[in-house]
């Protein structure tokens, strides 16, 4: 192994570190796969595995640097954040290890130059079906991390990822990937005949894919002037949404000494909401006069036991008797001896409609695995709640009196976490769910890159379903996308403030709703019945 080969690992590394945000170079991604292929060039199997896993290695200490910064922050040893670390940027680097290994296997399946336009085919779009297929497969095993897949670095490249509503994520995760081994098979391809094929056959597939985001972007008018020109769009009443940003810090929001404090903070912001004309230290942005329907809390926001303590479930009815309206409110909830992190929703008058308990917890921060013989040795798990989980996927509905007659609207909670997993989120809206709100609290992570690398994955949420996404967050980012993945308006972090929009209801359900990661399930069959039909075939020469 020569110092030349980890220097194309290291490069590739930087160039996927500033894909993604705080840098944002999102057209990097589409080169920064090609040093890592003439890094495994020619080289075995086992030397491909150890440069991809450099690579994937190398980049995670990039993209997920904030956990040092999060464990440090909660009072934890250094050494501590950075094993941390270590450990989880090393095993998300087995899948880099696992695909550069079958790039290099396919590779010799049909090496150039093909004899044939099926094997060139197969030897072309075989390692962007494996790449698929890997991050298929860490989505979901070991409860799943599809934290910074390929396809989420272009979240601003609004007319390639339209093509979400069809493929999810992974139908974008796929054209990099392809464009990236294109590149590498122009330049090392000596067959001019079969480098042509291959460019051609890309340049039709993004083209295809370009178009046909141009297009369902180009037919997208805003709601109103849609149901002005008679347009069959499936909506439903229009209504305003107010977001409360607390900006509470994490480690006074469970101390009872900050309780009156959160209390205040939550008070002003509800009375910014009703009184848009008076004058606060922190006005409101965005602010219209409009009566809101439905206000929302970030998750976790009441400092306490909403259902348990008497005088905060009655400050909590008070607050929305003054307002009138729906809130829907995060707060910890303690049933049959069990925690769980739940969402609850109100009425106007102040009565408990329905609530959602979190389905998908955060391992090591809610869900404690071994928390026995790891808390001895890591405090800070000592003082996280171990949560429960539940199976049920709530859908609220609330009823719209602004515009008569009555209309009622449906919406689904997901809880900070859960907004990375797109088939967590599509259960949801197969389920009746016209809107999708995420509830989260970001004080975790301070001022790093996750808050943004955790936001922008709600654009492809929005776009997969075509369903407006409410994002409320205690520290920001909170957020209104529409289901174009447009940023409507967002917030700053760590302010705390107020947002409004006027949303609509969509009843339409697209491709990926319906059948889900149907396109990312095909690739990985695709892969096995490569991998297998290759075996049988080697074993019959033999």
């Amino acid at each position: 192994m020569k110092w030349k080969n980890f220097c194309l690992c290291f490069f590739s590394s930087i160039l996927l570190i500033l894909s993604f945000p705080k840098f944002n170079f999102s057209f990097l991604v589409w080169v920064a796969l090609v040093p890592l292929f003439f890094a495994i060039k020619n080289s075995s199997l086992r030397n491909a595995f150890i440069f991809g896993f450099l690579t994937g290695l190398f980049a995670y200490l990039g993209l997920l640097y904030w956990i040092v910064t999060t464990i440090t922050a909660a009072g934890e040893s250094l050494i501590l954040g950075v094993l941390c670390l270590l450990l989880l940027s090393a095993c998300l680097a087995l899948y880099f290890g696992l695909f550069s290994l079958a790039f290099v296997f396919l590779s010799n399946l049909s090496p150039p130059p093909a004899k044939t336009w099926r094997a060139g085919i197969t030897y072309h779009l075989s390692p962007a079906f494996t790449w698929v297929s890997l991050e298929y497969l860490r989505s979901h095993l070991f409860t799943g991390f599809p934290w910074a897949l390929l396809g989420y670095s272009q979240w601003n490249f609004l007319p390639i990822i339209q093509i979400s509503e069809l493929t999810g994520v992974y139908g974008v995760s796929f054209l990099v990937a392809l464009v990236n081994i294109t590149i590498f098979q122009v330049l090392t391809i000596k067959n001019l005949k079969l480098k042509i094929k291959n460019l051609i056959l890309t340049t039709i597939i993004f083209s295809v894919c370009l178009a046909y985001g141009l297009f369902r972007l180009s037919t997208y008018l805003p709601a109103e002037a849609s149901a002005k020109a008679g347009q069959p769009i499936n909506l439903s009443t229009p209504f305003k949404v107010v977001l409360l940003q607390g900006n509470i810090d994490q480690y006074k929001k469970w101390s009872k000494e900050y309780e009156e404090e959160i209390m205040n903070t939550y008070e002003n912001l509800i009375h910014q909401t009703i009184s848009p004309f008076h004058h606060f230290t922190n006005p409101p942005i965005h602010q219209s006069t409009i009566s809101p329907s439905l206000i929302i809390w970030p998750e976790s926001a009441i400092p306490g036991y909403l259902l348990y303590e008497p005088h905060l479930y009655q400050w909590v009815r008070n607050l929305i008797h003054q307002t009138a309206c729906y809130h829907l409110i995060g707060s910890v909830h303690l049933r049959e001896n069990k925690l769980y992190n739940s969402v609850f929703l109100f009425s106007p008058q102040g009565r408990l409609l329905a609530e959602y308990d979190k389905i998908h917890l955060v391992p090591f921060g809610e869900a404690i695995p071994l928390k026995g013989s790891l808390s001895r040795y890591i405090k800070v798990l000592n003082e996280l709640g171990d949560f429960s989980s539940s199976n049920k996927f709530t859908v609220f509905t609330i009823h719209l009196s602004t515009y008569p007659p009555i209309h009622s609207v449906t919406f689904a909670t997901n809880i900070c976490f859960e907004a990375i997993f797109p088939h967590l989120v599509c259960k949801f809206v197969k389920n009746g769910a016209e809107i999708i709100v995420n509830l989260t609290n970001d004080a975790w992570f301070l001022k790093t890159s996750a808050p943004y690398q955790h936001f922008t994955m709600n654009v492809f949420r929005a776009i997969e379903n075509r369903k407006y996404v409410v994002r409320c967050a205690n520290t920001g980012i909170s957020a209104f996308i529409d289901p174009y993945g447009r940023i409507i308006k967002q917030t700053p972090i760590f302010t705390a403030l107020t947002l409004s929009e006027e949303i609509y209801g969509l009843k339409k359900k697209t491709f990926y709703t319906r059948f889900g990661d149907l396109f990312a399930q095909v690739c990985l069959l695709i892969v096995i019945v490569t991998v297998v039909a290759s075996f049988m075939r080697r074993a019959k020469k033999t």
